[in-house]
């Protein structure tokens, strides 16, 4: 669409990928790449749960810890996550570098997972949760359907969103269906065709919510920050700590902090909820009714994003407003010991001018001059 077009190489195993800018709001814009693998990709997760491991024990400083089958086939999932998501976090820093990939955070970026299954359900209802809870769709993350929505016009294709004890990956959301059976019963892998229009639903489906989404890791990150600053030694200081590097740490954050009150300014009016209740969002119900699961994916987002939001607002002006003031108490401290220092250093001048006067005067003394002076001085005092 322009005369400046830019080629780079999709990273290694992915087939094909497609992509998408959103603008969400004036400080924030999304771009969001789906990427479809091959078939060495595809099929890792379902190759690791074939794979078969034994029981064994490692040593630990009380004891022993024993590494059945089951967690052994969970570690190597969440590893197989864990590369899948670092794929996409390098690509992103070569060639859309952004807040999640250009080193600000910690190198974790918002990802989503698409599974198909045949023969169970992903994220079973609590009536379904007969054989989910002990086989492989507990060691995948799709065995409960907590923090699940469905979508209306496909019952079957689920979403899960990423709970607080996930760590590796971190903001890694998982897109689940069960593929219908095929015709006749058979159990052949799906047409290329089949696959094709499957993956393309997907592609307009995915980035609009995922977009809107990926502000919840980006609030999640400003919080962390804003939290590591308040419990940090830069306002709880040692006493011979570095000033400079504390003056240093406050002007980082100052500066930083600009664009978490533009960000939080915005998602925290009400001007924000047109963009944020997306049709396609609003087309996700909960799998379940829960107490902590009401309404559609759009209602909820909205919800965490501008209660994150507003809780970013008061908390960044406050700790701005305090480091301000901790900068001006440290300026003002340095200036008294700076001028202490100068009056020590005044006196040590006077010595030292005092000390080079004296001994000036008994080199003069010492000299031929000086003691031609003296025995005229003491000529002087005999007549």
């Amino acid at each position: 669409m322009g005369p400046h077009l830019r080629t780079v190489e999709l990273p290694e195993g992915v087939e094909y990928a497609t992509a998408g800018i959103y603008s969400l709001t004036a400080s924030l814009v999304s771009v969001v790449v789906c990427f479809v693998f091959e078939d060495s990709w595809s099929n890792s997760i379902n190759d690791a749960l074939r794979t078969e491991h034994r029981t064994y024990a490692t040593p630990t400083e009380r004891g022993w810890r024993l590494h059945t089958p089951r967690h052994q086939k969970i570690d190597r999932v969440n590893e197989i996550r864990g590369e899948l998501s670092q794929l996409a976090a390098t690509w992103f820093s070569k060639n859309l570098p952004g807040l999640f990939s250009s080193g600000v955070f910690r190198g974790d970026i918002p990802t989503c997972e698409f599974i198909t299954t045949r023969l169970v359900e992903p994220f079973p209802t609590l009536a379904e949760q007969v054989h989910s809870v002990l086989g492989y769709p507990a060691v995948m993350g799709i065995g409960r359907n907590h923090r699940v929505w469905r979508y209306g016009s496909t019952p079957d294709l689920k979403l899960r969103l990423p709970t607080s004890r996930e760590r590796d990956p971190e903001y890694h959301s998982i897109l689940a269906m069960r593929e219908p059976p095929s015709p006749g019963g058979s159990s052949d892998q799906p047409s290329d065709k089949d696959r094709s229009e499957k993956l393309h639903r997907l592609n307009l489906l995915i980035p609009n919510w995922l977009s809107v989404w990926a502000i919840l890791p980006l609030l999640e990150e400003y919080t962390r920050h804003i939290r590591k600053i308040r419990d940090s030694t830069t306002l709880r200081p040692r006493k011979r700590q570095n000033s400079l590097r504390i003056l240093e740490n406050l002007g980082s954050h100052v500066s930083y902090s600009v664009d978490i009150a533009a960000v939080a300014a915005e998602l925290a009016s009400d001007s924000a909820v047109p963009f944020l209740l997306l049709d396609v969002s609003g087309q996700f119900e909960p799998a379940e009714e829960g107490p902590f699961q009401e309404g559609s994916l759009a209602a909820s987002l909205t919800y965490m994003i501008r209660d994150r939001a507003n809780w970013l607002q008061r908390t960044d002006s406050a700790l701005r407003d305090q480091l301000t003031q901790y900068g001006s108490l440290i300026g003002a401290t340095e200036n008294v010991r700076v001028q202490k220092k100068l009056s020590r250093l005044t006196w040590v001048l006077v010595f030292f001018g005092l000390a080079t006067l004296v001994i000036s005067v008994l080199a003069l003394i010492q000299s031929p001059w000086g003691q031609a002076v003296v025995s005229l001085f003491k000529g002087a005092q005999l007549q």
